[in-house]
């Protein structure tokens, strides 16, 4: 596992475990505080002996850069295995690739519109844990041209999209790393106005 995508996987954690319901005000206030708090510890981290940047960089590394946190792009899903489980090829470094299969087709409502988006596991996963690289109206404007990714955990049967969780590839940040285009059946066509931001200069 490398290091950037053990410091993603650690943000991730430490939110879903805390975010579970958000049906009341004070529930809100306390999802939005949990987001805000993770995100300040993986900012932190860019700063820290296992950043991804490279040691020269760091001093000039100007933080990272978030939408405002809306609860309203965290929705509920309808799970659909995939029979034909397609291969994509997403680079780690510049010399490794692993293999991921498209395993599950996640259907949800945002606005009332319904939409749909493929998640994926590594080919040799058995876990319940899926990745989702994804572009959407935003992209190349106000987040990462080439898209941005998420990562998501089966609880119960069940999963739970959010979007504030959206962060940017690690090749955003080092150029020792490639930047998988996310599959064209993974284009949402709004804009998802939450999660990272293109890297401040």
């Amino acid at each position: 596992m490398t290091i950037i995508k053990t410091s993603r996987l650690l943000y991730f954690i430490s939110i879903s475990t805390t975010i579970l319901c958000c049906n009341t005000e004070q529930d809100v206030s306390l999802y939005e505080k949990n987001i805000i708090t993770a995100r300040s510890f993986f900012d932190a981290s860019f700063y820290g002996t296992n950043s991804v940047l490279e040691k020269a960089e760091i001093k000039n590394f100007n933080g990272l850069d978030f939408f405002k946190v809306d609860s309203s792009y965290r929705v509920k899903t309808q799970i659909k295995k995939l029979k034909k489980q397609k291969l994509i090829y997403l680079h780690t470094k510049t010399q490794d690739v692993n293999k991921f299969q498209a395993k599950i087709e996640l259907s949800f409502s945002i606005k009332d519109t319904n939409y749909s988006l493929i998640a994926y596991q590594s080919s040799s996963s058995e876990t319940n844990s899926y990745f989702i690289p994804f572009t959407d109206k935003t992209s190349g404007k106000s987040t990462y041209g080439g898209g941005r990714f998420l990562d998501l955990t089966m609880l119960n049967g069940s999963i739970i999209i959010d979007f504030n969780l959206a962060y940017n590839p690690t090749c955003v940040y080092n150029s020792k790393y490639n930047c998988p285009r996310p599959p064209k059946e993974n284009h949402l066509p709004l804009n998802i106005l939450v999660g990272e931001k293109k890297p401040l200069i």
